[in-house]
């Protein structure tokens, strides 16, 4: 399982995310399943899930992110 303050380590270091809106979007994910982190061009949203990924795996954790087509 993925701990809460490493999810908020990865929203802040390869998402650029403000320690306060990480913990508002890990709150949400812990308590709904899942959360928007970004809205992003769709090569740019790749390379991000794609280096957290690599980041997250390499720490040992199944932190997993999915990219969709915004509304």
């Amino acid at each position: 399982e993925t701990t809460f303050e490493f999810v908020i380590h990865i929203l802040e270091t390869d998402f650029q995310l403000s320690g306060e809106m990480a913990e508002h979007i890990a709150l949400t994910a812990h308590e709904e399943g899942s959360a928007v982190v970004v809205v992003r061009p769709k090569e740019q949203a790749r390379t991000l899930i794609l280096l957290a990924q690599m980041h997250a795996r390499s720490a040992g954790f199944p932190l997993k992110f999915s990219m969709e087509p915004a509304p």
